[in-house]
């Protein structure tokens, strides 16, 4: 039963990563906009985001966190979730990260 439910993990961080580099590739987006737009939002938990932002980091990639001390102690999950339904365009010349984890007591 781990096993299964190990591979459903993977498989959907996999699915998203494969987005977010498809992204990168053809010089569409990155950061939270990449993730936003990836998918980020279809995974589980705050540990799940932070691996595919580790796995895109070993790819070679900008990590798409940045800054990572802004995040620490923030639910990523909540973030991502709260962003996906007030619809947030994060590449917007407005959109601030720690502006928005503010508004939300996220951290």
């Amino acid at each position: 039963m781990l096993a299964v439910r190990d591979d459903r993990r993977q498989a959907r961080i996999q699915r998203v990563f494969d987005e977010y580099m498809d992204f990168r590739k053809n010089n569409k987006t990155a950061g939270f906009d990449g993730l936003q737009k990836a998918g980020v939002a279809t995974l589980e938990n705050d540990r799940e985001i932070r691996d595919l932002a580790d796995r895109i980091v070993k790819h070679g990639e900008w990590d798409p966190l940045t800054p990572r001390d802004l995040l620490d102690g923030v639910d990523l999950k909540k973030l991502f979730d709260i962003a996906a339904k007030e619809r947030v365009n994060w590449s917007s010349p407005g959109a601030d990260v720690e502006a928005f984890i503010q508004k939300h007591n996220l951290k």
